[in-house]
């Protein structure tokens, strides 16, 4: 840059900080302008950095959304539909094992679409039920049945 004396931008660069990888993946605007002295060479840089993160989250969240209303909109059966969210979300996520769960009538939660699970473990959470059971995805539901009944 200094030899060509072009500004440098750079659109939602992410960046990690090593000393705090709890803060996970941010995003920043660069500007990088040479200001030139009287014969027209670098005379110094001005820097300026603007933190863009919520943005780019906003932005790849809204590209989810209208992937998932595309998909919607197309002629497939729930379970192409579903086959699709899951690659959808195993992408979006980066997450190798995904699963859609289906509430039916008589209380059980089958995966309607999954990737990633071995055979042994598909088998025994597929059969997993809102009255005898208790994992993780028995709580969720149940407590998104809550809420839902609570807001009517």
């Amino acid at each position: 840059m200094v030899a060509t004396k072009v500004p440098y931008q750079a659109i939602a660069k992410p960046f990690s900080f090593p000393d705090h990888p709890e803060w996970g993946v941010t995003y920043w605007d660069w500007n990088l302008v040479p200001v030139l002295d009287s014969r027209g060479e670098v005379d110094f840089l001005v820097f300026s950095l603007k933190d863009v993160t919520e943005r780019k989250e906003f932005q790849d969240r809204m590209l989810t959304h209208n992937t998932l209303l595309q998909l919607f909109s197309h002629s497939f059966t729930r379970n192409e539909y579903l086959d699709e969210v899951v690659n959808l979300v195993a992408k979006w996520s980066g997450s190798r094992c995904v699963g859609i769960r289906i509430l039916e009538k008589n209380g059980s939660i089958p995966y309607g679409a999954y990737r990633g699970f071995s055979r042994e473990f598909w088998e025994m959470e597929n059969r997993v039920s809102l009255h005898h059971d208790q994992c993780a995805c028995v709580r969720i539901i149940a407590g998104a049945l809550t809420l839902r009944t609570h807001q009517s």
